[in-house]
């Protein structure tokens, strides 16, 4: 998913709540995870825990949409390398015989 498409799909799942300074830094740390989800998962604590610290700011998370969950797990895992992934799978007899040839 590209962060166009992305940046799209979150304005639709918040709808008027979206503000991009406030999604920039967790898009950024999207899109430079390439599939690294602990990575992801620790940046995105680490940005929570910014802003629960920032004095005089009022939170209010709605409950994530499942369109920002699929979303989430579309840069996490995209559905091309998980086609590729499949179709190159090997179970470990399969890569034993691949390298004793």
């Amino acid at each position: 998913m590209t962060l166009p498409i992305a940046e799209v799909c979150i304005k639709q799942a918040l709808s008027g709540r979206y503000s991009d300074g406030d999604w920039r830094p967790a898009l950024n740390t999207l899109m430079d995870a390439e599939g690294d989800t602990e990575a992801v998962i620790a940046t995105v604590e680490s940005l929570a825990n910014a802003a629960a610290s920032q004095t005089g700011l009022k939170i209010q998370i709605p409950a994530l949409p499942k369109l920002l969950l699929q979303l989430i797990n579309e840069f996490v895992n995209p559905a091309a390398e998980r086609l590729i992934d499949e179709e190159f799978a090997l179970d470990d007899r399969e890569i034993v015989a691949e390298v004793e040839v």
